[in-house]
């Protein structure tokens, strides 16, 4: 009889212990769902103007190679440049983004805190100089020899994420991504700054 009685009291204690624990997560389920739903909404459904996507959208937008009398720089000078352009709905940091003309070996990277907002572009000089300061013009050290086959790599983090085959080029004359057609062109409509167009 006495073993009954004892069997039944640890019966009667784990149902009250599960219906504490039971109790204890019913009121705590709310929260934990609650902070799930924060978390999906901040890495998924967020707007994504509010993200900064380090180098995501950047390309390759023009390339001249013989700059004899188009686009001075901030000198007067007229050196090889590279435009890029933000083609994303979205301010893309500019941190770790480089171009060169080798594979192996990345000449030029944007200073750490640039930015590129939404539809921006930004010509870099390609002119054996090295001038990386924000809010300056930007100078890279190495030059664009004009030779046909001539490859331009984009990189981040010393990744390439675009590879431009460039053809010969005449003086002034630009290679550029079109806004009509999405392919790259000769043009002596060179747009530093502004949209390509085939006229």
């Amino acid at each position: 009889m006495l073993l009954c009685m004892c069997n039944k009291e640890e019966t009667v204690a784990k149902h009250k212990r599960r219906r504490r624990f039971g109790g204890a997560m019913g009121a705590r389920l709310p929260l934990i769902l609650g902070l799930i739903g924060v978390l999906v909404f901040l890495i998924i459904i967020a707007p994504k103007g509010s993200r900064k996507i380090p180098g995501q959208g950047i390309r390759i937008s023009e390339v001249m190679a013989d700059n004899a009398s188009a686009y001075p720089d901030e000198r007067g000078a007229f050196g090889d440049w590279i435009e890029l352009e933000n083609c994303s709905n979205e301010t893309i940091s500019l941190d770790g983004v480089g171009l060169s003309d080798r594979e192996d070996r990345i000449y030029f990277v944007f200073p750490d805190g640039m930015e590129l907002p939404a539809g921006g572009r930004i010509c870099v000089f390609a002119d054996d100089t090295s001038k990386d300061v924000p809010g300056n013009t930007m100078h890279a050290k190495f030059r664009i020899s004009g030779k046909e086959g001539e490859i331009l790599y984009l990189t981040r983090g010393g990744m390439i994420i675009q590879k431009v085959q460039l053809p010969s080029m005449n003086p002034d004359e630009s290679y550029a991504l079109m806004e009509e057609t999405g392919v790259f062109e000769r043009t002596y409509l060179y747009s530093p700054g502004y949209p390509n167009s085939t006229g």
